[in-house]
C-alpha cells in the first residue's frame, strides 16, 4: 500500500465517521447537504482543502441540445484529487434542456458538496442514488398482454438483483436504510419469493450493523 493510499484512506475515514443529518433538507424524495455547511466543516479538518470549478471555452458548463447541461468541480487535500460532475436537473432530478445562470450556479455548489463526499463527508447520503429509477410512466398491461406474459420480469429481475447486492455491500445502518428506501418502489414488482428474499436479506443485515 503506497503512501499515497494510506493518506487517502486516512482522510475517508475521519470525514466518512461525521453525522451530516442534521444539516440535510429533503426536496421531494431527495435529500441535500447544504454546501456552506459541507465546504465549513471540510476546512475545520483540512483548511488547506482547494477545489476548481472546471470550464469549457471560458463557460462553467457543457451543453448538449439532446442531452442537456453538465458541470464539473475538482477537489484537492493533501494533493489528492477528486473530479466530479453534475448535470443541471429539475425537480424530479430530470436533466434539463434549459437553463439560466442560477440553475448553472446552483448545480455547481452541489456538484462540489457531491465531490467533498468523494472523500467521505456526507457519502451516505448518495447510497443507491444510482440505482435505476422507478419508471412513473409505465402503462398498465392490458388483460390479453398479461395473458401472453405471465412471467415476464424485464427489469424487475435487473432491479432485483441490483437491490440485492446493494443492500449486502452496506457497510452501515445508515446507508442500509438509505438503499432500502430508494429501492422500496421496486419492491412492490418483485414477485412474492422474491419479497420475502430481499426483505429477510434487509432485516438479516440491519442485525448485523
Amino acid at each position: 500500500m503506497t503512501e499515497k493510499t494510506i493518506q487517502e484512506k486516512s482522510i475517508f475515514g475521519k470525514l466518512n465517521e461525521i453525522n451530516v443529518n442534521d444539516y440535510t433538507s429533503k426536496k421531494s424524495r431527495f435529500t441535500y447537504l447544504s454546501w456552506c455547511y459541507a465546504w465549513g466543516e471540510l476546512q475545520k479538518h483540512y483548511p488547506e482543502a482547494t477545489y476548481e470549478v472546471i470550464k469549457f471555452n471560458g463557460v462553467p458548463y457543457l451543453y448538449d441540445e439532446k442531452t442537456g447541461y453538465m458541470v464539473f468541480t475538482k477537489l484537492t487535500i493533501n494533493n489528492i484529487t477528486h473530479e466530479m460532475w453534475l448535470p443541471i436537473m429539475d425537480l424530479q432530478n430530470k436533466a434539463k434542456k434549459n437553463a439560466d445562470m442560477m440553475d448553472i450556479n446552483k448545480a455547481i455548489m452541489r456538484c462540489l458538496v457531491k465531490n467533498i463526499a468523494m472523500f467521505g463527508l456526507g457519502l451516505y447520503i448518495y447510497a443507491g442514488e444510482d440505482l435505476p429509477e422507478a419508471d412513473s410512466e409505465d402503462k398498465p398491461q392490458t388483460p390479453a398482454e398479461k395473458k401472453q406474459e405471465p412471467q415476464k420480469q424485464g427489469n424487475v429481475s435487473v432491479s432485483f438483483e441490483t437491490l440485492k447486492e446493494y443492500l449486502l455491500e452496506s457497510p452501515s445502518k445508515e446507508r442500509l436504510e438509505a438503499v432500502w428506501k430508494r429501492g422500496e418502489p421496486y419492491i412492490t414488482k418483485y414477485t412474492n419469493e422474491q419479497k420475502t428474499e430481499i426483505t429477510n436479506i434487509y432485516n438479516n443485515k440491519l442485525a448485523t450493523l
